[in-house]
């Protein structure tokens, strides 16, 4: 039973978009409801200013050609050392952005780069978590025409592509003059993904003055927003078997705790045909670099073929190992919250967002 205000529902916040329910004695008639969504990123509007739980759970991928044996083993990759993100629309936050040679944050805010010694580059982005999609770039530059050869220029922002091409933006469009005033550059990336968005400049750079710069994983261009969000890193490696057994990291907004839940392992054994893993839960499902079995049988495995090397399997334990961590919150933002990790191999996250009934 929503509250109306000429026909429209009215949503109840307090302070700055901050979650809150509205009773009738004891009914609730306004307030807030969760959102539960999983996926390897999230995007979820009408939501609240507010810390959030969430779940992450890690992944194991084996990766290989042919027939797996102990001739022609596969790698066991895993989700591991991640940056956990979320954040409104902008993902540039120019406060990771660190000063180098002739790159310099000015008090306004934009970043002032001068010529220097040698060509350098300075990356902005990289598709650390694979988005396939295109990109919408957008920033404002002023810059100086202080060099007496025509092959002097502005800053260039470059697109580098994973299939190895590049596209160029040059920021001076008109490199013998002097623009006294901010002007805005707007560009959509093409169809293939992005790697890194990077500026390179150097000897032959005039001087040039660089700010809102704005990077969306849209199509559609939007006006500038500073980038609002907040990045955790988690150094831990979060691994999964077969069976959907996964170690996972749990954020809880309302304990106010962190842990790492660690319920499989990784070991080394060595060269043979049979070993037995006294930690493992019976009958455990596990992943092998050299073996095709998919699990245990009690707390031994074999194999018919001999294998010559050591080799990693990894095995559900039987005594799950859970560390408590320093409490850090993820946020969810008003009006809309977007969750990604930045991981070669992307882990599934699992929020439970506030939002608007």
């Amino acid at each position: 039973m929503p509250i109306y205000k000429n026909n429209t529902v009215i949503k109840a916040f307090k302070g700055n978009y901050a979650p809150v329910n509205i009773y009738k004695g004891i009914t609730k008639v306004a307030g807030w409801e969760f959102a539960n969504v999983s996926g390897e990123s999230i995007s979820v509007a009408n939501t609240y200013n507010s810390d959030c739980f969430i779940t992450i759970n890690g992944k194991t991928v084996e990766t290989g050609t042919g027939i797996k044996s102990p001739t022609n083993p596969y790698a066991l990759n895993s989700t591991a050392n991640f940056n956990l993100v979320s954040y409104v629309e902008n993902l540039f936050d120019q406060n990771t952005i660190l000063p180098q040679n002739g790159w310099v944050k000015q008090s306004d805010g934009s970043f002032y780069v001068d010529v220097c010694g040698a060509v350098n580059q300075k990356i902005l982005w990289s598709n650390v978590g694979n988005y396939t999609g295109k990109l919408s770039v957008s920033y404002k530059v002023k810059y100086k025409y202080d060099k007496t050869e025509s092959a002097s220029r502005g800053v260039i922002l470059s697109i580098v592509y994973s299939d190895g091409t590049t596209s160029y933006w040059e920021l001076a469009p008109n490199w013998a003059t002097w623009s006294k005033e901010y002007e805005e550059y707007k560009m959509v990336t093409y169809a293939k993904p992005v790697s890194q968005i990077i500026w390179t400049y150097g000897t032959g750079s005039n001087s040039t003055w660089v700010k809102d710069i704005m990077i969306k994983k849209s199509e559609t261009l939007a006006p500038y927003k500073a980038f609002i969000g907040n990045t955790i890193n988690f150094p831990y490696t979060l691994r999964s078997l077969p069976n959907g057994t996964c170690d996972y990291i749990e954020i809880d907004d309302v304990t106010k705790t962190l842990k790492l839940v660690q319920n499989t392992k990784l070991t080394t054994l060595s060269s043979g045909i049979s070993w037995t893993i006294t930690d493992a839960k019976l009958n455990s499902a596990i992943r092998a670099t050299h073996l095709t079995n998919t699990s245990l049988v009690g707390s031994a495995l074999t194999s018919e073929i001999p294998v010559n090397s050591n080799h990693d399997v990894i095995y559900e334990l039987a005594t799950p190992i859970i560390t408590n961590l320093n409490y850090a919150a993820i946020k969810q933002y008003y009006p809309h919250t977007n969750i990604y990790t930045e991981s070669a191999f992307l882990p599934i996250i699992a929020p439970k967002l506030k939002i608007f009934e």
